[in-house]
């Protein structure tokens, strides 16, 4: 790569070099066939603060090698996304509306349950000249260019809504791709760009993140940049939350105006910053994670991963682990008796667990499923095993096992299990402090853990940052003569406000910055109150006026204790459904209103 995939600028500056890798789609049939390797380089644009690869492997290397091989992208927001898509501007039933790749189907499908007759998806042979029989992202992503997409128009005329998902991530040459789309869409017409959300991979370390065949690595300001380097102005940018990587959808209208000012100072240093701190974390978890795989090999304790897809074969290569794993697991059977690429490990059925007396399987697949994985298998567990995952957001992570700081390390003090002071004059939080907490919250009862940075509790403010995991249940309560302020760092719930017999007031969806969901409130009167953890983990800094008086704080009498699981379990269920029926209600009073009724409630 000469310069920077989006901006051309020269300054791009390497993160990590992992060294020579293999293809990951191209399974080992025998141990000696001759393996393809290129070096895989991470870089970051000091200019845009875009994370690339430097120097990707050549397109042409990518192509599968096995027809059964297949990837799947999130699907649940696409009822939703097909609805915005509807209602836009001058679309409607004859708008002509084109799909790049096989990857917009799915979309394309629903907008046709809609009404929408005039679809079309470009066909790799008539549209693209790939007559080579199976054809993937790689090989369509070369042939998007300008040439073809003016023949694309001869024949068709140009559209009204141009849908392109996960594929801009696989481009090698952005501006002659963003071209060649503004050159299918009509003037006044929309174009569609979903991609992964990196941000949450690069945050939380997770080095399985990277991939040969995905060249840039998208978050929202870079993504956002990128459009509008294209010539592309956003008219409507939504951010899906899902367990691995949220998903970033930008609805656009051309452009020729290019304005990227706001993007520059606080922005583009948060972008390069995040970059820089995923590079320099690399050998540290290098080093932490070889260690602890050495000790199963220590201690004569067989492990194996479960999932032969590309995190695993990238997480085993980049950490150099072959000598630590007996096998991976997969029961996939088109992958069964074949080796992974590099470490050339034999892949094999699940029944390996018990045959070759596995003792850790480290899960290596869609988050998603590990909880069917485990219940699939819970006679492993049973006796015995215990399933890991190389997630770092799972409660099943393996970095919860990672030997990290001590309480004495990050100067605390203990006040109990889940309660720690600073001893500091100058309190400091880090990140690997809220890892630390993560993996606190984990082992006692209640799943919680805080930081309190306040001296004592006579102080007259109270600040505390705080991890709930998902599951803890937090009593309904109210503050006498006290404001109490949230602001969340990391993950989502809701905030359910009630009055005092019960009725819920309010219902405040949370999530981070980036989420764009409400990252912060302040209660200034005496509400009941609780909190709904949506992920696995929440993250959040609360103050409170001081000083502390147990008498101040008064519990909801129609909510259960929190020793009786029972109760607070059917009490959590009760206000999911709940959560529904609010929202509907709300939608019903803004449809009458509109219509100039008056809907009287109690």
């Amino acid at each position: 790569m000469k310069g920077c995939c989006v901006c051309n600028s020269s300054d791009v500056i390497e993160l990590i070099d992992f060294g020579a890798q293999p293809i990951c789609n191209r399974f080992i049939k025998s141990l000696d066939d001759d393996e393809y390797k290129h070096p895989l380089v991470l870089g970051l644009c000091n200019a845009c603060g875009l994370v690339q690869l430097i120097n990707p492997f050549p397109a042409s290397e990518l192509r599968p090698p096995y027809n059964w091989i297949t990837y799947n992208e999130p699907q649940d927001h696409l009822d939703y996304l097909a609805g915005i898509l509807s209602n836009l501007p001058d679309i409607n039933e004859n708008s002509a509306i084109c799909g790049i790749s096989f990857k917009d189907d799915t979309l394309l499908l629903r907008m046709k349950k809609r009404g929408f007759s005039k679809i079309m998806r470009l066909d790799p042979e008539q549209d693209l000249g790939i007559n080579d029989g199976w054809t993937g992202v790689e090989t369509i992503q070369d042939k998007i260019n300008l040439d073809n997409a003016k023949e694309i128009v001869n024949k068709n005329g140009k559209f009204d809504l141009i849908i392109v998902r996960h594929i801009l991530e696989h481009v090698y040459d952005l501006p002659e791709f963003m071209r060649s789309i503004r050159e299918l869409l009509d003037p006044d017409g929309y174009v569609v760009f979903e991609v992964p959300d990196c941000t949450k991979s690069l945050e939380y370390f997770d080095y399985s993140s990277i991939w040969e065949e995905h060249t840039v690595y998208f978050t929202p300001a870079t993504f956002k940049n990128c459009l509008e380097y294209g010539g592309f102005s956003v008219e409507h940018f939504e951010i899906f939350p899902y367990q691995m990587e949220n998903c970033l959808v930008a609805i656009l209208k051309p452009s020729e105006e290019f304005d990227n000012r706001s993007y520059n100072g606080k922005i583009l240093q948060d972008e390069k910053n995040r970059a820089i701190a995923f590079s320099h974390e690399f050998s540290r978890k290098k080093t932490l994670i070889t260690s602890y795989f050495s000790d199963f090999k220590t201690n004569r304790e067989k492990i194996s991963f479960f999932g032969a897809g590309h995190t695993a074969i990238v997480f085993i290569n980049i950490f150099n682990l072959k000598d630590y794993i007996e096998c991976i697991i997969d029961d996939n059977e088109n992958k069964q008796g074949l080796f992974m690429p590099l470490s050339h490990l034999p892949i094999i059925s699940s029944s390996a667990l018990k045959e070759k007396d596995i003792k850790f399987s480290v899960l290596s697949l869609n988050p998603d499923l590990e909880n069917k994985i485990v219940e699939k298998n819970r006679t492993f567990v049973k006796n015995g095993g215990e399933f890991l995952s190389i997630d770092p957001k799972s409660k099943l992570s393996l970095y919860h096992k990672l030997k990290t700081s001590s309480f004495e390390d990050i100067n605390l003090s203990k006040f109990n299990d889940e309660v720690y002071y600073s001893i500091c004059d100058v309190a400091k939080i880090r990140r690997k402090d809220i890892e630390w907490m993560k993996e606190r919250s984990m082992d006692n009862k209640r799943k919680r853990c805080r930081i309190c940075v306040h001296k004592d509790i006579d102080e007259k403010v109270h600040e505390m940052f705080i991890i709930h995991t998902k599951g803890a249940y937090v009593r309904p309560h109210k503050h006498i003569n006290k404001n109490e302020s949230l602001h969340v760092i990391e993950g989502s719930a809701d905030v359910f406000i009630f009055d005092d017999s019960g009725k819920i007031k309010e219902i405040i969806k949370m999530g981070d910055y980036l989420s764009g969901h409400e990252f912060f409130y302040r209660i200034n009167n005496p509400y009941y109150h609780t909190l709904n953890i949506t992920s696995e983990f929440l993250v959040f800094h609360e103050t409170l006026k001081g000083p502390f008086d147990r008498s101040d704080t008064i519990f909801a009498p129609w909510a259960p204790e929190e020793n009786d699981r029972k109760a607070t379990e059917q009490f959590i269920e009760k206000l999911v459904l709940s959560k529904k029926t609010f929202f509907q209600l709300k939608k019903i009073v803004i449809k009458v209103n509109n219509n100039e009724y008056l809907l009287k409630t109690n």
